[in-house]
């Protein structure tokens, strides 16, 4: 047994004869043996010698603190399988034992398979426990470490787990939101409509798919404060298919939302400044094509907004070629100022202008176009 060569059994017994006696068949199993013979001094040895890999606890151990105390004792500081060796098999003690600890007890006397059998699943249960802690905890690493919030729920919408993305934005700590109906702690509603939204995931439960939040989505937090939310809700399916709880998960887009919100104010203070002059504005695309103009254009043309757009920049003009000269111009100098030219009305009418322009550039800072006044 290679790798039970390794483990050291704390055998905890206040009978000497008994304590031989059980040591001398463990060592038989493979194993190396410590003793003790009080449960103080079993909290001693199992808090100072990390190569214990597993006790042996009597229940009944005298004077002093007896074996379930001890054991307690012992998981506080430190995670070790402990099986229990006692005399009884009453109801009684078997509750004292298991809510203790879950890796089983052995009544005495019972064989040296059964001990042995025990001793071999304690390993196992408690590598199984390593195993899925370690899962856990990374997993948790995981989820920490993503920017959006996640939110984990049963088929009854309450919450399993969150991410401290998701604390910091609900405001709930995770021992708080648990077992929690998930619509107490993520309360949304419509920005537009100042409608509360339905519950996503009882949504994603009902159809079995992906279901998104609408635009404008207000998260409010446990301290009032509000957030813009982009949310997705999936239904979490088992090996068999079989849905088993829904996944939420939510990125602040404030940020964003109030930068669009400035920048939709600007474009709209830019717009009403363009429709409010009195002389027509033009913008010009490197081709010569229109790509937007003002009220005070469509008037000293006769033609539509939707008419000019996409149509020659020349067309409106009584000389075509100086038109397009003066375009050229400014695409070379970068401006053009004080050129006189003549616009044609649909309905016939000439109206003299002074042709104004500048060259515009695009974010990359190429030339884009012509602004004309």
């Amino acid at each position: 047994m290679s790798t039970q060569e390794q483990k050291t059994i704390l055998l905890v017994e206040d009978d000497i004869v008994k304590s031989k006696i059980t040591s001398e068949i463990v060592k038989d199993f493979g194993f190396n043996v410590i003793t003790a013979n009080t449960g103080e001094k079993a909290v001693e040895i199992a808090l100072s010698n990390e190569t214990t890999s597993l006790i042996l606890m009597d229940i009944n151990l005298g004077d002093g603190i007896d074996g379930t105390e001890a054991a307690r004792q012992i998981l506080k500081k430190r995670n070790v399988p402990i099986v229990f060796l006692t005399s009884h098999s009453e109801k009684e003690y078997v509750e004292k034992v298991r809510q203790i600890t879950h890796y089983g007890y052995v009544i005495k006397n019972s064989g040296d398979f059964v001990l042995k059998s025990t001793i071999e699943m304690a390993f196992e249960l408690f590598e199984s426990h390593e195993k899925t802690h370690a899962h856990e905890e990374l997993l948790s690493i995981i989820l920490n470490s993503i920017g959006d919030g996640l939110i984990t729920t049963d088929t009854n919408c309450l919450v399993t787990k969150m991410n401290r993305t998701a604390e910091r934005l609900t405001g709930w700590m995770i021992n708080d939101a648990i077992n929690k109906p998930l619509s107490d702690i993520l309360k949304i509603y419509n920005e537009k409509t100042l409608v509360f939204v339905d519950n996503p995931a009882e949504k994603a439960l009902k159809s079995g798919k992906v279901e998104h939040l609408a635009d404008h989505t207000i998260l409010t937090s446990k301290d009032g404060t509000e957030y813009n939310i982009a949310d997705s809700a999936a239904p979490i399916r088992n090996k068999e298919g079989k849905i088993i709880g829904v996944v939420m998960v939510f990125s602040d887009i404030t940020e964003k939302c109030l930068m669009e919100k400035k920048l939709f104010e600007q474009y709209t203070s830019l717009q009403n400044l363009k429709e409010s002059a009195l002389d027509p504005l033009v913008m010009i695309n490197l081709e010569g094509k229109i790509v937007d103009t003002n009220i005070a254009a469509e008037k000293v043309t006769g033609a539509s907004r939707e008419k000019l757009i996409g149509s020659d920049f020349t067309y409106f003009f009584t000389d075509h070629q100086k038109a397009r000269e003066g375009f050229m111009n400014t695409l070379k100098q970068g401006y053009v100022s004080n050129y006189p030219l003549a616009v044609r009305h649909l309905n016939g009418k000439v109206t003299n202008v002074i042709f104004n322009a500048s060259l515009y550039q695009n974010a990359d800072g190429l030339p884009a176009g012509v602004f004309v006044v």
